[in-house]
């Protein structure tokens, strides 16, 4: 793993071929070389050590999410979903893999299904600004102002009883502010509740 951080993943690999000769199922070293692979931009291949540490025994969250990004970025949307479903039974508490199984949904139309899970990213990570701009597009597109409403204040919510000074790259009070201005225009021109806007 030092080789390929320190920009010599050829060699790496070559080393942890050679490992795998002395001890072909270790799965350490199939996740290892799964991720060189991926780092490579070489998807397959790194698909194919993820699934040979699964065939090995790994009962690891980050496996399956790693897996799910990797099929998701071939397009192959239901074997990211399947991913997905597996990492989440084996640790629910991965805010990223709730992102991304939401990101999978909502490509694939279920719009309710991916805001459900971008709700649950923002349980278990309030920062995570991205997860709420996905909602707020989704709730916009379908017009639903009194859901996007709830939304809005669910977030501010979150965000008032998160305990640190920055959100992502951004200043929690600047955070907070351009929410309760949105807040405010969906009241005034969305639902029409001018008095709630002020």
């Amino acid at each position: 793993a030092a080789l390929a951080a320190a920009g010599r993943p050829d060699e790496a690999v070559d080393w942890y071929q050679k490992a795998l000769v002395l001890r072909p199922g270790d799965v350490m070293l199939l996740e290892n070389l799964a991720v060189i692979h991926a780092l490579r931009g070489d998807k397959l291949k790194a698909i194919e050590y993820y699934n040979r540490a699964i065939d090995g025994g790994t009962r690891s969250a980050r496996v399956y999410g790693n897996l799910g990004v990797l099929c998701a970025g071939l397009g192959l949307a239901d074997d990211a979903e399947r991913f997905y479903q597996r990492a989440l039974q084996l640790d629910p508490s991965r805010a990223d893999t709730h992102f991304n199984m939401g990101a999978v949904l909502e490509a694939k139309g279920a719009k309710e299904e991916a805001a459900a899970h971008f709700q649950k990213a923002l349980d278990l990570n309030p920062a995570y600004l991205e997860a709420f701009e996905r909602i707020n597009k989704i709730l916009t597109a379908q017009k639903d102002f009194k859901q996007l409403e709830r939304a809005y204040r669910k977030m501010l919510h979150r965000l008032t009883s998160f305990q640190r000074d920055e959100v992502g790259t951004q200043k929690k009070v600047d955070v907070l502010y351009s929410l309760w201005h949105a807040l405010g225009l969906i009241y005034r021109d969305r639902l029409l509740e001018k008095p709630k806007a002020i």
